[in-house]
């Protein structure tokens, strides 16, 4: 379907030119926020501080850091719920005490 320029039927459908849309296509790529790489520069530096530990500690350091990524949601989940009942508490408090 070949359109000439300024038809009512390209604009009624917001049909753009060629131009249009290859200016916006080159416009998206100049403002790319990240660059497309295989791994993030933060995740190269995790993995060589744990080959560093591994090396300077041993096995150790492996274990605590598996301890540590296992225990961290569940950690999480128990402050979750602590802070969770406080505020039920502390609503049920100033509900009975102002009423």
């Amino acid at each position: 379907m070949h359109l000439k320029l300024d038809t009512p039927y390209r604009l009624r459908y917001g049909i753009k030119k060629k131009s249009e849309v290859m200016r916006s296509i080159e416009k998206n790529r100049k403002h790319r926020t990240t660059a497309y790489l295989p791994i993030s520069i933060k995740s190269a530096g995790k993995i060589a501080l744990v080959v560093l530990g591994y090396f300077v500690w041993g096995t150790g350091v492996l274990w605590a850091l598996a301890g540590w990524y296992l225990l961290i949601p569940i950690l999480r989940g128990i402050i979750s719920l602590l802070v969770g009942l406080l505020t039920v508490i502390l609503v049920l408090l100033a509900l009975l005490t102002f009423l």
